[in-house]
């Protein structure tokens, strides 16, 4: 109706007067105050039927402008055709890999499918299957456990070390008390060993020898987590619950303090968390809205990567000495510039 159409015309004038706003406050370097009026603007486009002919005529264009400069203030990094520096289907077309792990300039993938693992050169992209695993358990979490080799919980509740010297898995002692514990996550930490239980606790073993003894549970207070899915620890621990938290913790207590910045499209449900203490950021894997998050540590935004490329998200791994951000995305490592 004419009403409705006047109605939506409307919409759009005031929106349009108020990127003229959001310029000023930009050149004010006001970013907060212009965040909030593109988020503002977003919000009341949406008023707008994209079906309808004055979004078609004005509503195209606004939107492309609102996109821009939501872009600009949230740090995002739109990557039409990134770089594939490894891809693991040169080995099989029915690779299953889920986890990758940086030693030196090798790139180590865990294939899920055949429980075996898997090379490829950062200099040339080549690849080849370092461990032919058949049978095997299958490994539900890796993490470095030192410079040159890797740690492995499997699916049976068991520990194995991965040596690319030896281009063997050899399996860890642990204590009994891991047999009870449902694990998403695990990262090593000096001489202890964290894993991240899907029950809500973070249980920390201690290395006993080349072994690691039973494990205690590390954190102080019950009901803090929640079916949560990833940990990172630079000194401190980091954990993705549940429910899209990012939550951090010292000493077994959360920090209540901590928070990440807002950022647009809004983080909803996270998959992964990437740190340590050799590095200055936090990342974080959005495979919902085919992107990853830098942060600082202090959880501000630096950086937001997104590409419709970026369509099955499961890992990553970072060289800040060179400024790349490799991440996994199906059978494919993708090189992102940071």
């Amino acid at each position: 109706t004419k009403e409705e159409k006047d109605q939506y015309e409307q919409i759009i004038e005031d929106i349009n007067q108020k990127m003229a706003e959001v310029d000023n406050m930009l050149l004010m370097n006001n970013e907060d105050g212009a965040r909030k009026l593109l988020v503002e603007s977003k919000e009341k486009l949406d008023q707008v039927p994209k079906d309808s002919k004055i979004y078609e005529e004005k509503g195209v264009e606004t939107a492309n402008n609102i996109q821009i400069g939501l872009d600009k203030v949230f740090n995002v990094n739109r990557i039409t055709d990134p770089e594939t520096s490894i891809d693991y289907s040169q080995i099989s077309s029915d690779v299953g890999v889920s986890n990758i792990e940086r030693i030196g300039d090798t790139i180590y993938a865990y294939d899920n499918n055949s429980d075996s693992v898997y090379s490829g050169k950062l200099e040339d992209g080549s690849t080849q299957v370092v461990v032919d695993n058949q049978g095997g358990p299958t490994l539900i979490a890796v993490a470095k456990d030192s410079a040159a080799t890797t740690l492995g919980w499997s699916d049976e509740n068991t520990l194995v070390q991965f040596n690319p010297v030896l281009e063997k898995l050899s399996e860890v002692g642990i204590g009994e008390t891991a047999d009870s514990i449902n694990i998403s996550d695990l990262k090593v930490f000096g001489s202890r060993l964290y894993a991240l239980s899907k029950d809500g606790q973070i249980y920390k073993f201690t290395a006993d020898g080349d072994n690691y003894g039973d494990s205690a549970p590390w954190l102080t207070e019950d009901n803090i987590l929640s079916n949560s899915k990833s940990l990172a620890i630079d000194g401190a621990v980091y954990v993705v619950d549940g429910n899209g938290e990012i939550k951090k913790f010292f000493s077994g207590v959360v920090d209540d303090e901590f928070s990440l910045d807002a950022v647009e499209p809004v983080l909803t449900n996270p998959s992964l968390i990437y740190t340590d203490e050799n590095i200055t950021s936090i990342y974080l894997l959005d495979p919902e809205n085919k992107r990853a998050l830098r942060f600082n540590k202090e959880g501000e935004l630096t950086s937001q990567y997104i590409s419709d490329k970026f369509d099955n998200l499961t890992d990553l791994v970072v060289d800040e000495d060179t400024g790349k951000l490799y991440l996994l995305n199906g059978s494919q490592v993708y090189m992102v510039k940071i």
